[in-house]
């Protein structure tokens, strides 16, 4: 009995190949889904620091609707207002106040999100300190025409 076979109709050198190519395949569909993985994280990422400053231009909103509601009470006390416009206030800064909630709960979730993609426990997730509000440059090229800095991005 013979432990070796002719090659006749390439069976094993198909076989080998066939082998060597799932081989490929699989390292393929493992960089695919890292580079899923790695997209998702940042794009949560980008929604983290979109949701930030929502909240930050929220809580300056608040904080001008309160010192309006000041205002409003003030007026009314002097008899120049009425309750209806101090109960607008308070309801307008009541509502941006629960606005705020639920921009916290969503910023919750975005942080979640990210730790589990990156296979941690929930904690939150560290930013870079930048620039709060984009801002528009403070110095331009003089060689920079006026159409550049109009429709230049901030």
């Amino acid at each position: 009995m013979a432990s070796w076979e002719t090659d006749i109709w390439s069976r094993l050198r198909n076989a080998r190949k066939s082998a060597l190519l799932q081989y490929e395949a699989t390292i393929q569909e493992r960089n695919f889904l890292v580079t899923e993985i790695v997209a998702e994280i940042a794009s949560s990422y980008y929604d983290l620091v979109a949701l930030d400053l929502q909240i930050e231009i929220l809580d300056r909103n608040i904080e001008l609707q309160k010192n309006a509601l000041e205002v409003v009470k003030l007026k009314k006390l002097a008899a120049r207002g009425t309750e209806l416009g101090v109960q607008r206030f308070q309801g307008e800064v009541l509502k941006n106040q629960g606005r705020r909630f639920s921009l916290e709960q969503q910023r919750i979730i975005v942080e979640n999100r990210i730790n589990f993609l990156v296979g941690r426990f929930p904690q939150p997730v560290a930013r870079n300190p930048g620039p709060s509000w984009p801002r528009s440059p403070t110095w331009w090229p003089p060689a920079c025409p006026r159409i550049c800095w109009r429709t230049a991005p901030t």
